[in-house]
């Protein structure tokens, strides 16, 4: 028999024996008062959490072709990833390149900024001297303030709530 016919047999023979487990097995048990089932879909589906229209996979490709256009036409270089939740679904685009992650750090510096404060390393009145070096013309308007000072809670106010304000 040629080396082909030998890959299809046991193909075909994984195919059978899953399809028996699978068929075989008892469709459902009881746990918590949640039936439980061993088939292929989430949990959540046979236990009714979730509405029958949301056990179909999502179609992600007309909003990818519509973000890739985007993108094209903004001639940028951006990052998105999407996953449904319900079903696992998802879209990538650019998913494993390294980004700045800009804005994404205002939140983290404000929890750091007011670990400080109850630390009594800082106080919302600390002035803070906006100087050229720490200036950046890419994230908001305080840049044009430099050699002015701020106090910490007009810092944290202007961050949380803005990009940057121009403020003194």
């Amino acid at each position: 028999m040629n080396k082909w016919k030998s890959v299809a047999l046991i193909e075909a023979a994984i195919i059978i024996i899953l399809l028996v487990m699978y068929f075989s097995a008892p469709n459902q048990e009881k746990t918590n008062g949640y039936k439980v089932h061993n088939g292929l879909l989430s949990q959540r589906i046979y236990a009714e959490v979730l509405p029958p229209e949301s056990h179909l996979i999502f179609n992600f490709k007309p909003l990818e072709d519509s973000l890739e256009k985007y993108i094209s036409q903004k001639n940028e270089t951006i990052g998105v990833y999407i996953t449904n939740l319900r079903d696992g679904a998802s879209l990538g685009i650019n998913e494993k390149r390294g980004f700045e992650p800009a804005s994404l750090n205002k939140l983290p510096l404000a929890i750091l900024v007011l670990k400080e404060i109850e630390k009594g390393a800082l106080n919302f009145s600390t002035k803070l001297p906006i100087t050229f070096e720490d200036a950046d013309s890419d994230s908001g308007m305080l840049y044009l303030s430099v050699g002015n000072t701020i106090t910490v809670d007009e810092l944290l106010t202007a961050m949380l709530s803005g990009s940057g304000q121009r403020l003194g």
